[in-house]
């Protein structure tokens, strides 16, 4: 299986307030709120398309390939 994303990344640094809201709202595993404002910060990625593969979609009958594209 393998996943290509293509669209636009924006940094969202632990100095946004919006840090915090997205800190709780996703819930990093094995990291305190306050560990993850000094360790990192966030990407927010808006998919323009998204491209999946996966072998094992025959057996659902679908194609192996599966594009999605964001509609304007």
């Amino acid at each position: 299986m393998s996943v290509q994303v293509r669209g636009s990344a924006e940094i969202v640094r632990s100095s946004d307030p919006q840090f915090a809201e997205l800190v709780a709202k996703y819930k990093p595993v094995r990291l305190t709120p306050l560990r993850a404002r000094l360790r990192f910060n966030l990407v927010r990625i808006t998919p323009a398309s998204i491209i999946y593969f996966d072998t094992n979609l025959p057996k659902e009958k679908a194609g192996i390939y599966q594009k999605w594209e964001r509609k304007n």
